[in-house]
């Protein structure tokens, strides 16, 4: 399923947006962004997604930050709460 309404788009990046649009974050475009940035950034990106608007691109990229998971930050912050003998069951055989 993933490309299929976004076929111009990689696989990933349509999914994020098809995740996106199941989300109800893109309608309505009720919105409007400007803002200045390199030319070069913005044809690296593209070249790199697959999509070729700039209204589509900046969808993707704060779809991107909208879905973005911290589960690496959570993890990190777990360091130190297990009990360093949580798993000596292991070492039993």
């Amino acid at each position: 399923m993933s490309g299929s309404t976004y076929p111009e788009a990689t696989p990933r990046v349509g999914a994020f947006l098809e995740a996106a649009e199941a989300s109800g974050w893109l309608a309505p475009k009720d919105r409007h962004l400007g803002g200045r940035v390199s030319s070069a950034l913005v044809e690296r990106a593209k070249q790199a997604s697959g999509i070729t608007s700039d209204t589509e691109l900046l969808t993707y990229a704060l779809t991107v930050v909208a879905l973005e998971d911290d589960f690496a930050q959570r993890l990190l912050a777990l360091e130190g709460s297990v009990p360093k003998d949580a798993l000596s069951f292991f070492d039993e055989e």
